[in-house]
């Protein structure tokens, strides 16, 4: 054990200086590719420790899926897919400023990936006759929330492949909330 201290000790601070050396300005002649000047509305989560830029993200995303193994119940797993959604809307807003394209892309797919999972744990948790009415009110809200950040954001950036990417986003969070909607009470659709 001694001995994997100092490798572990070395891996971490190899995984935090990475992003930084990583980072290449990519351009297309006549297409605007900045979009780190993109203004993100607040977020109350922070980015992961290991950003989707970095080498080192895999174990992020294994981590993740330890975390999620060891949730046995729809709803248990549906609260952490929206937690883990919300890390990756902070991981979007992160590579937006830094100007990397393909630390978005990750960030873009996570987001969608965690917030379909987490609508469908939900749903699933709901049609199993389990009390989930707060937790589908939660994550309706959550998934409203995401979907609004990212039509900000594509409202800045019009007429880009990045706004394209962000409207495909936009349109699996719709289609998430609508999944989530199936575990709501009656009356909160009514009011919708």
């Amino acid at each position: 054990m001694r001995r994997l201290t100092p490798v572990i000790t070395a891996v971490l601070l190899l995984a935090t200086c990475v992003p930084t050396l990583a980072l290449v300005d990519k351009e297309v002649v006549g297409v605007s590719t900045d979009i780190s000047d993109v203004a993100f509305p607040p977020i109350t989560a922070g980015p992961g420790h290991i950003l989707p830029d970095s080498p080192f993200y895999f174990a992020d995303k294994l981590y993740q899926q330890f975390r999620l193994a060891l949730v046995f119940t729809p709803e248990n797993r549906a609260e952490l897919h929206t937690q883990i959604a919300h890390e990756r809307l902070a991981e979007l807003r992160v590579e937006a400023a830094r100007n990397n394209q393909q630390g978005v892309d990750t960030a873009l797919l996570e987001l969608e990936h965690e917030s379909m999972a987490g609508a469908q744990d939900v749903r699933d948790a709901s049609s199993q006759g389990k009390k989930v009415d707060q937790l589908a009110r939660n994550i309706h809200q959550a998934l409203t929330d995401y979907r609004s950040a990212v039509e900000m954001v594509a409202a800045q950036v019009p007429d880009t492949a990045f706004a394209q990417k962000l409207a495909a986003t936009s349109n699996v969070l719709r289609d998430a909330r609508v999944i989530s909607e199936d575990a709501l009470p009656q009356s909160d659709i009514e009011h919708e």
